[in-house]
């Protein structure tokens, strides 16, 4: 039931693990608290994951630096 959502939303292969992994990469790089990203829905968390990579994109691009 769960893995045929994941591949309907475009999830393939995300694990607990997976979701781990991005949730303190975000803090990090965003300086928030680890449970609040814990706690927020996945879409959510993909969404901030999607924003965060598009900017720094911009950032490398105006800086110079290849992606």
């Amino acid at each position: 039931l769960h893995r045929g959502f994941f591949v309907r939303r475009g999830w393939y292969g995300l694990t607990p693990e997976g979701i781990t992994k991005l949730c303190i990469s975000l803090s990090v790089a965003l300086s928030s608290d680890i449970k609040n990203l814990e706690s927020s829905p996945i879409d959510e968390l993909a969404d901030m994951a999607k924003v965060y990579n598009e900017y720094m994109a911009e950032v490398k691009a105006q800086s110079g630096q290849k992606q």
